[in-house]
């Protein structure tokens, strides 16, 4: 069991972080900064480019580190304890999630954006995985 749950952990992690920066790329490659595409009232594409950094308020090395101490405490946490598969996912989820937008940050300097819904702030896919993730993770414990 603890073997599949490490991969389904490891699994979720690589496809939320393949699938966000192949989002990314495409919305890049397709739009130009502040554009957007269609006007459908509930959901928009609208390419920004966020420089500020959010909680993440620390040089970038420091970043790496907390980053690498999260994702070493996953990897422990399936390793030595029980967690149910939900949690592993859930984990995945949240770590490709922050590694997505972590690269974005370490390659580009921004986080690029592009889902825009209603009065949200817009948001990428890696945001998605990571609160997916965060509200997941809860779940497998009970």
């Amino acid at each position: 069991m603890g073997e599949a749950v490490l991969w389904l952990l490891v699994g979720a992690a690589a496809a939320a972080l393949l699938i966000d920066q192949a989002s990314k790329g495409i919305v890049r490659r397709r739009l130009g900064i502040d554009d957007a595409l269609g006007r459908v009232p509930v959901l928009q594409v609208h390419r920004l480019e966020n420089r500020s950094h959010g909680w993440l308020r620390m040089p970038t090395p420091y970043a790496v580190l907390v980053f690498s101490a999260v994702a070493a405490a996953s990897l422990a946490a399936v390793l030595l304890a029980q967690v149910s598969g939900l949690t592993a996912g859930g984990l995945g989820l949240t770590l490709g999630g922050a590694g997505g937008n972590l690269v974005d940050r370490l390659v580009r300097g921004s986080v690029t954006d592009f889902i825009a819904v209603g009065r949200w702030p817009v948001f990428n896919l890696a945001d998605v995985a990571l609160t997916v993730g965060v509200c997941v993770v809860p779940l497998g414990l009970l």
